[in-house]
């Protein structure tokens, strides 16, 4: 019962920092943090967008199962990937 609250928490508080921080759409749905886009050159630029760096963490999360904070941390990761899928519409958009 516990493992499951604490992986509920974690996935309301992941998605409810996503929806404070980012602020898509307000600013004519350009992301104003530039600390995970990799330029290319003047023109193209890898966008690691929040679910897919999220999706990295959950893989080293497996590693990690004897830690108390397992299943929080496994629910803020979760939270962060569910906002950043189903808030975004162009969140398949990789390279540009």
């Amino acid at each position: 019962m516990n493992k499951l609250f604490y992986t509920i928490v974690g996935i309301v508080l992941g998605f409810l920092i996503y929806k404070v921080v980012c602020k898509y759409g307000v600013s004519g749905n350009k992301c104003k943090q530039t600390f995970n886009q990799i330029k290319i050159n003047k023109k193209n630029k890898i966008h690691l967008h929040h679910w897919l760096i999220h999706t990295i963490l959950l893989y080293f999360n497996y590693f990690n199962k004897n830690s108390k904070y397992y299943y929080i941390y496994l629910g803020l990761n979760l939270g962060g990937i569910i906002h950043g899928i189903l808030m975004y519409k162009n969140w398949y958009i990789i390279y540009t």
